[in-house]
């Protein structure tokens, strides 16, 4: 057969009735080699890993692990990151430390890595096809690993790199609040007065010191006149000064309250005093009455109380001189005090005088230090909200440090044993089969190509382009009215034909043409239209149940009617 031959259905289950055996045995032989080759084949194994992949946007603050806010513009980049060769390369090292894909990186493993969502969701999955299995599955869960530890780190680096920010920012504003802080103190020590409100308290610290003195002087005038009164009996007294007033009570004159010794009679030693001489006065008058004076006890008893009046003199001075002496220290005490309460208040009251004629400059200072108390709350409260964050970053730190990544969590990880995706030795062996019975078809047509008669003498198509029509072929029934030659206008016989394009024809006769015999035909496309053509003879094919001959005509010239 040639270019120009065209076969149907029917025609090719012809041949391959005649050519049974040949169809046959090409069949089983390329089915058992497929057959072979399938048990050689080394198996391959699909690991597969799935991580489920959420959008980060809202679960991190945006100022430090900044996110992409569209889903599906998120979920194709995790796709290209964990796809790309840095991530499988580090997964691949880490492997080859453990003994596995020696020699291999992206390069020799890309084709046997697949990784893509599953069914559009968030899901990821990571298949790995290899021909060792615990490699297969071991390469599966190290992407994913490398996967998290890479968005791990990323993200220790950009906190880190925020703390470190956030740590300069605290130490400035630290400095700062140390410097407002002694600011407030030394405005505070040089004008205490104005800045804790102490006006009021130098106020009445003077009118304390006032009602102070005035009880000094007061006291000071009476410890004068007791010292007056004191040195006026001491300057009166004789040899019995104080003894008629300690014994009986009076004063040294008519006027009231000049006895400073009225408050010593109670003292003990006087006490004793008197007692003594009161008995001595008693025996003495006792005495008296008896012996008129003369009895020798009367002589003694005079002598004591004579004893006695002076011993009673000489105490009683002893004592006002005390007296005098504790007045006057206690005066001059009394004036100290006083003498120093007036410096303290001279202090005060140049300090309430400085304030009252400076207190358009005390204002300015009072705004100013109210400025500087408001600035310090406020860096206060930033402080407090940037201490807030570091912690907070501190907590996210730790949370990285474990890999523990709130939108990236593995679903399910590559166990073993493997599902084995090939050989498939069913799948195998139908497309054994099928590339079988395509090799037996070929070789029966072959066959059966070589048995034409004249074979070599085939007409080839034409070489004048003008004579060719271009038609797609035609499957219809159709009645043909044919004659041997070219330009016979009367018809030899009629055939019918299910087969026409605008190279040929294949039409159905009773009679056997020899291959490259001319004939003329008229082909009838409708009842107003038909087809006259000319072509030859280039193959046919013996009858096998019919009487009808196959026979396969190339148009060399085609006229429409």
């Amino acid at each position: 057969m040639d270019n120009y031959s065209e076969l149907n259905l029917s025609e090719i289950f012809a041949i391959i009735k005649r050519r049974y055996f040949t169809f046959v045995m090409l069949v089983l032989v390329v089915f058992f080699v497929c057959g072979l080759v399938t048990f050689m084949m080394p198996p391959t194994y699909k690991a597969s890993a799935k991580i489920v992949v959420h959008n980060e946007s809202n679960l991190y603050p945006k100022d430090v692990i900044p996110g992409i806010a569209e889903d599906s513009v998120f979920l194709k980049t995790q796709k290209e990151i964990i796809s790309s060769s840095f991530i499988i390369n580090k997964a691949l090292q880490e492997l080859r430390q453990k003994g596995m894909f020696k020699g291999k990186d992206y390069k020799d493993l890309k084709n046997n890595i697949k990784i893509d969502y599953l069914n559009d969701s968030n899901l990821l999955e990571i298949k790995v096809y290899y021909g060792n299995e615990k490699e297969a599955a071991g390469l599966a869960n190290a992407i994913v690993s490398t996967f998290l530890n890479y968005h791990s780190n990323a993200k220790l680096e950009l906190v880190d790199g925020s703390l470190a920010v956030l740590s300069k920012e605290i130490a400035y504003l630290k400095n700062t609040m140390d410097e407002l802080k002694a600011q407030l103190k030394e405005r505070s020590a040089k004008d205490p007065n104005f800045y804790e409100a102490q006006i009021p308290s130098y106020v009445n610290s003077i009118i304390n010191i006032t009602d102070k003195n005035d009880n000094i002087d007061g006291t000071i005038g009476r410890m004068q006149t007791e010292l007056a009164k004191t040195d006026t009996v001491m300057r009166r007294g004789g040899k019995d000064a104080f003894y008629y007033p300690l014994m009986t009570g009076a004063s040294f004159s008519d006027k009231q309250n000049e006895n400073p010794t009225s408050s010593l009679t109670d003292l003990p030693w006087l006490d004793d005093l008197k007692t003594r001489l009161s008995t001595a006065e008693a025996n003495l008058a006792r005495l008296t009455s008896e012996f008129n004076g003369n009895h020798p006890e009367a002589k003694r008893l005079n002598k004591e109380m004579e004893n006695l009046r002076e011993n009673i003199n000489k105490e009683v001075k002893n004592v006002l001189a005390t007296y005098k002496d504790y007045y006057s220290d206690y005066i001059k005490y009394l004036k100290s005090q006083k003498d120093l309460n007036e410096t303290t208040k001279k202090q005060y009251s140049s300090k309430l005088k400085g304030i009252v004629s400076n207190m358009d400059e005390a204002m300015i200072n009072q705004i100013e230090f109210n400025n500087l108390l408001n600035n310090l709350v406020m860096v206060q409260e930033f402080y407090g909200v940037l201490f807030k964050k570091e912690e907070d970053l501190n907590i996210l730190r730790s949370q990285f440090s474990r890999d523990n990544l709130s939108n990236f969590k593995v679903f399910e990880s590559a166990e073993l044993p493997l599902e084995k995706t090939s050989p498939i030795l069913p799948l195998n062996l139908g497309l054994g089969l099928f590339l079988g019975m395509f090799v037996g078809l070929f070789a029966s047509l072959n066959e059966e190509k070589k048995t034409f008669p004249g074979n070599k003498n085939a007409a080839s198509s034409p070489s004048n382009k003008e004579e060719q029509r271009s038609m797609s072929r035609i499957e219809k029934s159709f009645t043909v009215a044919y004659a041997l030659g070219s330009g016979v206008s009367k018809a030899k016989g009629y055939a019918v034909t299910e087969n026409i394009s605008g190279s040929g024809i294949n039409i159905k006769l009773k009679e056997n043409i020899e291959i490259g015999t001319e004939i003329s035909l008229k082909i009838n496309m409708s009842q107003t239209d038909s087809i006259s053509a000319t072509g030859k003879v280039v193959w046919v094919i013996p009858p096998l149940s019919s009487s009808m001959f196959e026979t396969g005509i190339h148009f060399t010239k085609i006229d429409s009617q």
